[in-house]
């Protein structure tokens, strides 16, 4: 009888009794390729690896392909094919993964990503670092403004006090007008106030009111990150501007007409950037990146209010409280009762009480002289309309809006003092300017395992955040340098306690405290003492996250990483989550605060969002925005792949991305603003290894405890059930199949195979998709061979492999060889391939049939010698006996013992274009009338 036996590929199942004939044991070498076996190609040689370098990326571009290794040190180096090593940075930390956008090479990293720009005119990286951060300081100088305002050099009158008309006054000062008064007054006051208003603000680009001042980063595709605290300026902190009034003191009860003045402090902003050159260099090497330091300011908060009423005079009494500056006075009298107290006036930053600022700077006028009469102290005033106090504060508490005020270039930053300049008639017209967005957690340090970039966006997955440490305290605050107060005649410059020289080379930490889901956290700051505020000079607080209760400042010697305490000087604010904002404040304008008695420990920061993937903006791998932070389920996500076949007709490109988690497989849905949500979750099978995801054409490959699935669309099946068995069978459990395999093919050592599931379990194996092969192969770092899988005959074979780790980077298939370097699989090499196969048991139809073979043919297309055949036989598929052998292809004129069940081997040397396909059986059955 003859049996024609057609060679398919490598199975562990079913089992030796019930498997098709044809199927392989053993194999190595070959795999099935369309209806035979072919010969597995070594992979090409593409490039050298200098000592413990370690393939990480490959970076291309459309006029470049860069090779991206790391070493043993933590660097990260990057060559050219025909190039060598060249360092673009090293990191104190462990290197996660390599990948890029665009031309922006991202390093994921134990203490957080970390970037670098390939500069292709330059040929070289330029080394970015982390996102640095730039504390800025910003201030207020200001000018007496009347609308008496006299010119000081000529000393004529410019404008001249107003008179104001009313009916007789019937009671004493400080009670309220008759109705009918504060129709006439307010008509009559504020008419003069708005104008004077706006002159003297809205004209002439300066801030008499409250307001807000915010900065970020804009970057090279407009958006904005690394927002600033809101820092609150205070030209003012009571109702303003001041409405002084002449002679009343005098007149009181009786009185039909009044002498007013307005008077306010006008003031311009000015910054300075808290970093040293050094950061100023670091900085400029992102102007690539970051275009600029947008600036925003809120629109003023008025502290009268326009729609109310005029009520009564109050001549300096305990209810009128004129408020103060915060800011650095500019005098403009010219000469002082000391040259000290001018001196201390123009140089200091601190808190003015306005009252005594407007009469000091107008002390030497003359008061014989009615109109150039000098403002008394503490002044008698027309109470303008107020707002509840509670309406005030919050106001400025809730504020939220801020509109683009200017730009400011950061090679052009300035690191002293320096007015903000913008454009005339902006404040005209705040309201239509951009609004800034808000921000949401941008200081943070993502620290993520695994990236994957997706339609220009990087998707990091294995996430934990690294809280921010706070804004730097003298960033949060309107700059104060000093703490003076007045007497009658002279100014005092007394120190102030927080910048005393004694204090000279102490610093403030600044603790802020979480409550988080993660666990409580206190994070510290630690900031110059010589540049922090007087807490008395303190209104307004905030930390980036609404999580925040409160701060404590702790005032000490910075010595081995500790604070030495004194609870005299430490102070503790309560912060609030801001109703609008993304972020918790404190602000009071009492000064409220409380001794910081607890002796704080710094924690790590670090709180798990394994469950979450960050998804950054289109080309812009540097933010990662709010609507870009989803939580997949309740596991932690272990990978992504991204997949573009549809999960139903009408469907396609729905759900684009898998992630991979410890509770399952779950499809991402892109919403109607580009970003991505979790809609459901497709697939219980929970991958194993990260390493093992695998990104094909349409569908993706992942190792489990029940093999490796392929995802296509929303349905998973396992391609290597064939493969899975507790027992897997070897060449060299045969009869002398040890010396066959050292006498055909020089193997010294067994290549014996474990079951495939054990194979598969741990980090130490990855999967290797090539494209142009069409085939996946499927390595474990410690194995001398790899499973190859045919995706046009979906069947499996067996390679030589000493693959330490594949990279993908379609169209090619590139790993690395120790003791070899970049190799590339996707090309095919003409070298001829050496292996061996054994058949699973054959029962050619005659399966309990006692039988002799007496002719055995390998069919196939190679040159006679190429392969080499062995036969054995068993009777229990357990002990088996060598039959027969030959120096090639055929094997004829044996009988021998009867055997059940039958292996064929073989041992060859093919060419690329070489194939087997399978083997002509001539057997005769033996006493076939019974069974046995």
């Amino acid at each position: 009888m003859v049996s024609e036996i057609k060679y398919s590929g490598y199975s562990a199942t079913p089992s030796d009794y019930e498997c098709p004939d044809g199927d392989l044991a053993d194999v190595i070498g070959l795999m099935p390729d369309e209806g035979s076996l072919a010969p597995i190609q070594p992979p090409v040689k593409v490039m050298d690896i200098q000592g413990d370098h370690q393939l990480m990326f490959v970076h291309k571009g459309d006029t470049y392909t860069n090779f991206i290794f790391k070493d043993g040190a933590m660097g990260i180096f990057w060559a050219q094919q025909d190039g060598s090593p060249q360092l673009i940075s090293t990191y104190d930390a462990e290197i996660h993964q390599v990948t890029a956008i665009g031309n922006t090479l991202v390093v994921l990293t134990s203490k957080g990503i970390f970037y670098a720009l390939w500069k292709g005119v330059e040929d070289k990286y330029i080394n970015l670092g982390q996102m640095p951060e730039c504390p800025i300081s910003f201030g207020l100088q200001g000018e007496l403004r009347r609308y008496t305002d006299l010119d000081y050099e000529s000393g004529k009158d410019t404008h001249k006090r107003f008179e104001v008309k009313f009916n007789k006054l019937e009671t004493s000062n400080s009670e309220e007008f008759s109705d009918e008064n504060k129709v006439k007054v307010t008509n009559q006051v504020l008419a003069k106030v708005n104008r004077f208003v706006e002159e003297v603000s809205t004209n002439s680009n300066r801030f008499i009111f409250p307001f807000f001042v915010r900065y970020a980063y804009r970057m090279y595709d407009d958006s904005l990150t690394h927002h600033s605290a809101p820092i609150l300026m205070l030209p003012c902190t009571q109702s303003n501007p001041k409405v002084f009034a002449y002679n009343y003191d005098t007149e009181g009860v009786g009185a039909s007409s009044i002498s007013l003045d307005i008077c306010t402090i006008a003031a311009e902003l000015d910054y300075c950037a808290l970093i040293d050159e050094a950061q100023r260099t670091t900085l400029a090497e992102w102007k690539d990146i970051i275009k600029s330091i947008d600036i925003f300011i809120s629109a003023p908060i008025f502290t009268y209010d326009q729609s109310g009423y005029c009520k009564r005079i109050l001549i300096g009494r305990g209810e009128y409280s004129p408020g103060n500056f915060v800011g650095k006075f500019i005098p403009k009298r010219t000469t002082f009762p000391t040259a000290n107290d001018g001196y201390a006036i123009k140089q200091h930053y601190q808190s003015w009480d306005i009252s005594k600022l407007a009469a000091f700077d107008t002390a030497h006028l003359s008061s014989e002289d009615e109109t150039h009469k000098p403002i008394p102290t503490p002044g008698t005033v027309v109470e303008l309309p107020r707002f509840d106090e509670s309406e005030m504060l919050s106001k400025i508490r809730e504020c939220a809006s801020f509109y683009f005020l200017t730009s400011i270039d950061i090679q052009d930053l300035s690191l002293t003092r320096k007015k903000v300049e913008f454009e005339d008639g902006i404040l005209k017209a705040l309201a239509n300017r951009e609004a800034m967005t808000d921000d949401y957690q941008s200081h943070d340090t993502l620290i993520a395992k695994r990236a994957l970039g997706y339609n220009g966006r990087m998707n990091l997955s294995g996430v934990q955040r690294k809280l921010f440490e706070g804004f730097d305290l003298s960033s949060m605050v309107s700059y104060v340098n000093g703490h003076e107060y007045f007497t009658e005649s002279i100014t005092y410059a007394g120190p102030n306690f927080l910048t005393s020289a004694s204090r000279a080379g102490e610093y403030i930490s600044t603790y802020t405290h979480l409550k988080t889901d993660g666990g409580l956290f206190t994070l510290r700051k630690r900031s110059s003492l010589l540049m922090s505020p007087d807490p008395n000079d303190i209104y307004y607080l905030y930390y980036p996250d609404t999580s925040a209760e409160k701060m404590g400042f702790v005032i000490g010697v910075y010595a081995n990483g500790g604070d030495n305490f004194d609870n005299q000087e430490n102070r503790r604010y309560f912060l609030e989550p801001h109703s609008f904002l993304n972020g918790a404040v404190y602000f009071s304008l009492k000064g409220d605060v409380n001794n910081y008695q607890e002796t704080p420990v710094a924690s790590d920061g670090l709180l798990d969002a394994k469950n979450k993937i960050y998804t950054s903006e289109v080309n812009n791998p540097f933010f990662f925005p709010l609507l870009g932070v989803n939580a997949v389920g309740n596991g932690e996500v272990i990978g992504i792949s991204s997949a573009a076949k549809a999960l139903s007709q009408g469907q396609f490109g729905q759900f684009p991305l898998y992630a991979f988690t410890t509770e399952g497989v779950w499809a991402l849905e892109v919403a109607a603003n580009g970003s991505y949500s979790a809609r459901q979750p497709i697939s219980r099978d929970v991958c194993t290894n990260p390493n093992s995801i695998t990104q094909m054409d349409n569908t993706v490959l992942f190792a489990t405890d029940r093999g490796i699935m392929l995802l296509s669309g929303s349905e998973t099946v396992c391609i290597s059930d064939i493969l899975n068995s507790e027992e897997s069978m070897s060449l060299y459990d045969l009869p002398y199949g040890r010396e066959l395999a050292a006498q055909e093919l020089q193997l010294d050592e067994d290549i014996r195979k474990e079951p495939f599931l054990e194979f598969l379990n741990g980090l130490n194996t990855g999967m290797i998709y090539d494209y142009t092969g069409q085939r996946i192969i499927v390595y474990n770092q410690q194995k001398q061979y790899a499973y190859v899988f045919s995706l046009k005959s979906k069947r499996w074979g067996v390679m030589y492999s000493d693959i330490w780790k594949g990279i993908p980077s379609y169209p090619n298939a590139y790993a690395q060889v120790p003791g070899i370097g970049v190799v590339d699989f996707s090309i095919i090499n003409h070298e001829n391939v050496q292996g061996y196969f054994v058949t699973r048991p054959l029962k050619m139809e005659t399966k309990d049939i006692l039988k002799t073979v007496n002719t055995v043919i390998q069919r196939g297309y190679f040159n006679k010698g190429a392969l080499r055949s062995v036969l054995w036989g068993s009777r229990d598929l357990r002990s088996w006996h060598l039959v027969a052998s030959s120096v090639d292809h055929y094997m004829r004129g044996f009988r021998g013992t009867p055997y059940k069940y039958f292996r064929i081997g073989g041992f060859f040397q093919l060419g690329a274009k070489d194939r087997i396909f399978g083997s002509t059986v001539q057997f005769e059955p033996k006493d076939n009338n019974q069974p046995r």
